[in-house]
This record gives structure tokens, sequence and C-alpha cells, in this order.
């Protein structure tokens, strides 16, 4: 089960940074973006002495709420809005620790809320509207933890920022944990494997491998199926890849020693694509 597991998160590490036909190239990732979290500029931020207007616009909408589960949805909503402003801050002040802890102190307040929030929720995914909910966040989480891993590689020297990242993801794996609880259906993994799968290199990139490796540990109890199922898109993904590659001139090695040594050297990788031979654990064209 160890060795399966190794070979999925570095296979799917892998098939998320592709670039042409080389899938063992470093990811090269621009990191976590406001539009990766909600498809735009956030606003205003919190280093804006203004920043209170947008916190009044969002207690207006909480009061006018009333539905149970879509007063979750816009807590989630306030939540991942805080999370692009991290992002955005990250972009646009480079490295002043200070603004970026103010951020993740504002995300903190946010990420409370949802979690109490969602712990006296008493629907479950009978519910459509809280099968959306648990769709949403999973991705949500997800796309927070690994922005978080970047601000913990940029900011590696700051305790502060440290200790908050710590915080706010410890959170995260309680609002995980009660998603899974509500989730009567068992399909929670499925949900968080599609969650990682369908994700553009620009999300995760090198980043994949910690953000699935926390997940078996938040929910070790839906780490088998996850591996089934990220596994067989690796599978997919790199079936397709190959199929490209081989209908093109391009002649570049596919070097996949990495993800070969757990997969053993080529054997269970797919064989119905033509055009390339497994050579001393690399994809190479075929031989005339």
């Amino acid at each position: 089960m160890k060795n399966t597991i190794l070979a999925a998160v570095i296979g799917f590490s892998l098939v998320v940074s592709l670039s042409g036909v080389v899938l063992a190239q470093t990811a090269t990732s621009t990191g976590i973006t406001p539009q990766d979290l909600i498809g735009g500029d956030p606003g205003l931020l919190p280093t804006s002495p203004l920043y209170f207007l947008k916190n009044w616009g969002w207690a207006i909408q909480k009061f006018f709420t009333f539905n149970p589960v879509a007063k979750a949805e816009l807590d989630l909503h306030i939540t991942n809005v805080k999370a692009a402003e991290i992002a955005k801050l990250q972009e646009s002040v480079s490295n002043n620790a200070e603004a970026v802890a103010k951020a993740l102190e504002n995300y903190q307040s946010s990420v409370t809320r949802l979690q109490s929030r969602l712990q006296s929720l008493t629907q479950t995914s009978q519910n459509p509207n809280m099968t959306t909910l648990l769709q949403n966040l999973a991705d949500r989480a997800v796309k927070h933890e690994a922005l978080f891993h970047e601000l913990e590689i940029k900011f590696s020297t700051s305790t502060e920022i440290n200790d908050l990242i710590r915080q706010n993801n410890d959170y995260l794996d309680e609002i995980l944990k009660e998603a899974d609880d509500k989730d009567d259906s068992g399909n929670f993994g499925q949900i968080l494997s599609d969650v990682l799968t369908n994700a553009s290199s620009s999300i995760y990139g090198e980043r994949a491998i910690e953000v699935l490796s926390h997940l078996q540990e938040v929910l070790p109890e839906k780490a088998e199926e996850m591996m089934r199922r990220v596994r067989e898109k690796i599978q997919e993904r790199i079936q397709g890849r190959l199929e490209e590659a081989s209908s093109s001139d391009n002649g570049d090695d596919l070097e996949l020693e990495d993800l070969l040594e757990d997969l053993d050297n080529c054997g269970s990788m797919p064989t119905s694509t033509g055009g390339w031979e497994c050579d001393d654990g690399m994809w190479r064209p075929e031989s005339d």
C-alpha cells in the first residue's frame, strides 16, 4: 500500500506539471493566484484603510441570508476571498511579512466561523445544496492548503507567519473532517480525488505531493480510494501525452525515471499508445 501511495503521489505531481512531451521536468509554477481562487481580483486588501467597507458589505449579506446551507456557502465565499487577498498580497508586496501576517489573521477569523457554521449544520449530503457545499469545501480547502505551503517556503524564517499557517491548516483539516462526516453517501474521497485530478498545473505543480500526502493524513480512511482514482487519472493522462508525442515529429525523450521506479520500470504504464518503447526506465521513440 505504501509503494502504491508513493507511486500515485509522484505520478500525480509529474502529470500536473507536464510541459510539451517531457513528463519529468521540474514544474514551472507561477503559484496560486487570485484568478485560481475567485476568478478575478479580490479588490480591497486588509492593508487598505477602507477595508472595513468590505466587512460591512459581507455583514449586510449575512443579515439577509437565512438558509443555513446558504449561510455556510457565504462563509465559504468570504473565506475564499480572503485567501485570494493573501495570494494578491504575496504578488504585490513581495516579502512584506507584516502585511501577509495581517492577511493570515484576517483569514483565520473567517475560517473559524466557517468551521463553526459547518458543525452546526444538521443537513447531510442527501440535500442537493449540501452536496454542492461539500464539493466547494473540498475544492477551496485543497487550494488554500496549497497556497499556505507556498507561503511556508517563501517566509520560512518568519515564526509568526508559520504559526498562523499551522493554525489555519488545522482549521482546514477540521473542516475537511466535518465535511466527510456530513457526507452520508460515502463519496467524499471521490470528491477530493476529483478536485486533485481536475486541477490545472498552475494551481498545484510541484506542490501536488505535499497536498495529496497531507490529505492522506487528515482522512486516512479515504486514502485508498483517493489513490486508486488518482492513479487511474495518471495513467489516462500519461497515455494521452504519449499518443500526442507519438503522432508528432518530436524526438525528445520522455524522461520517466522517478515515476517508473515505483511503477515497475514501465511495466504498469499504458502499452497501447504505440510509437514508444521503454528503454532503461525512459520512454523513447521506437527505433526503426
